[in-house]
């Protein structure tokens, strides 16, 4: 079984990285495995 592990920061560059996976696993019959991430805020983290 092929997969295909794409990231997603939210950032633009994410978005046209998961884009471009979508039609890489299509033409290729792979999965898509994503992993979100997000940057942890020392306010946050105090409450």
């Amino acid at each position: 079984m092929k997969n295909i592990l794409v990231y997603n920061d939210n950032s633009a560059a994410a978005t046209h990285a998961a884009e471009f996976a979508l039609y890489i696993a299509q033409k290729m019959g792979a999965n898509i495995i994503l992993a979100n991430t997000f940057k942890k805020h020392e306010a946050l983290l105090k409450k």
